[in-house]
């Protein structure tokens, strides 16, 4: 299982080594998500935790520029 940390004075959300920043989007398809965007708001990002009942898939698309 990953491990999952939020900082309420940080707008980033890391997973394993890597780090995600968070933009409108990703706010936009949470509010899909039943449960999920009442409790991120009601804490303001600081720690929850939500037991799934069946297997979410949450594709990421890294870009990556050679300098």
């Amino acid at each position: 299982m990953e491990s999952f940390s939020v900082s309420a004075s940080s707008p980033t959300i890391e997973l394993q080594l890597y780090t995600f920043i968070q933009e409108q989007v990703f706010f936009l398809l949470m509010r899909n998500c039943k449960g999920i965007w009442e409790n991120a708001i009601e804490r303001e990002w600081t720690k929850f935790c939500l037991l799934i009942k069946e297997h979410l898939i949450i594709h990421v698309v890294q870009e990556l520029y050679l300098a």
